[in-house]
């Protein structure tokens, strides 16, 4: 009697546990989606384990796709992007051996710098105020800034000040925004796309 009830207390004790960890794996697209809307406030409350749990996903969501060009570019814009992309993210500020704690914070402001690149490039209307903000805006209004990207990128700017506290979430903060930055690029070259065949069909009639 004394063995059956204390296996009914430990299922007691379990069954919340194992309820929630079932409807989380039950709806995992829709948690995810969720979960890129966290302010920073909130990410904070998580902690630095969830937080890397939160990255890795995103991680591994963008490197199952192709982020490259299937074939090499040739636009001219395209080339430039490509080799933007891949100097910023190999700046001695960003990739220091010293610093590696460092390494989200800079990786960032490369990626910041990438997207304000995107909109210069292709010519892309800007309010003027030449900010992160407003590049972010013009990708938006251009279909460039999918809700992939956008759901990436709100995970990352609420992480970021979390990427200094371990060196592991420093170094997949980095790979991840990386990731983010080559995603926009083979976005612009579909818009590329997409505005050269707007141009033909216009041609054509």
């Amino acid at each position: 009697m004394a063995v059956a009830e204390l296996v009914l207390e430990y299922v007691k004790v379990l069954v919340w546990p194992a309820l929630i960890a079932g409807l989380l794996l039950l709806f995992r697209d829709q948690a995810k989606a969720a979960l890129a809307h966290l302010t920073s406030a909130e990410v904070d409350a998580l902690g630095v384990k969830a937080s890397f749990t939160l990255l890795q996903e995103t991680h591994d969501s963008l490197q199952a796709q192709e982020r490259v060009l299937s074939e090499p570019p040739s636009d001219p814009r395209i080339v430039h992007l490509e080799a933007y992309v891949a100097n910023q993210f190999a700046r001695p500020d960003v990739v220091s051996g010293d610093n590696i704690e460092h390494r989200g914070v800079m990786a960032w402001r490369a990626f910041t710098r990438v997207v304000e690149e995107i909109v210069d490039v292709l010519g892309l209307p800007d309010d003027g105020t030449h900010t992160y903000d407003s590049a972010r805006d013009s990708l938006t209004e251009a279909g460039i800034w999918t809700p992939e990207v956008r759901n990436a990128e709100r995970l990352l700017s609420a992480t970021v000040s979390r990427s200094l506290q371990r060196p592991e979430l420093a170094v997949l903060f980095f790979e991840t925004t990386r990731d983010l930055a080559d995603l926009l690029v083979v976005e612009a070259n579909n818009f590329i796309d997409a505005e050269a065949d707007n141009y033909q069909q216009k041609e054509a009639t």
